[in-house]
């Protein structure tokens, strides 16, 4: 599996409802937030439309200076509380110094470390149904802050 569409071309803002992928694509906003992504073995990475609103359907996890995550696949229900979380080369990991800055190929981690971040990262997803609306919250916004030394504002 590769590193696909999923991963670049967009950044994390901190949102009331946790981070939120804001993509560069002008298709994005129905793409990132009212659908999934999967792996096909036959066409890489596809998208399956959606009709509930999150603000990123991703797994996340940290693994000491970096930050990843993974899209919850279309088969995949949430859940408050744990996930399957897979491993592999499906992850994308940025290094939390740059945490919101734009993703682009050349900011993420060669896939071949992925392997070394998954196995000492602390894993978790929190996709969580508030009354009627999705949140997932993610990494701690103090935690971002401090790394990149500044103070992250609440996007709107």
């Amino acid at each position: 599996m590769t590193v696909g569409l999923h991963t670049a071309n967009g950044r994390w803002e901190w949102t009331g409802w946790g981070w939120m992928w804001v993509s560069d694509y002008q298709w994005g906003w129905a793409t990132y937030h009212y659908g999934r992504w999967w792996y096909s073995e036959a066409y890489g990475w596809v998208w399956s439309p959606g009709y509930v609103w999150a603000p990123a359907w991703v797994y996340w996890c940290n693994s000491g200076e970096y930050t990843g995550w993974y899209p919850i696949g279309a088969r995949r229900h949430h859940h408050n509380g744990n996930h399957h979380i897979h491993s592999g080369n499906g992850w994308v990991f940025v290094n939390n110094n740059n945490f919101t800055q734009k993703v682009t190929p050349s900011s993420i981690t060669k896939t071949n470390q992925n392997s070394v971040f998954l196995k000492n990262a602390t894993k978790f997803s929190t996709v969580i149904k508030v009354k009627t609306r999705i949140t997932n919250p993610g990494p701690d916004v103090k935690k971002i802050e401090q790394a990149e030394n500044t103070t992250i504002p609440l996007f709107h």
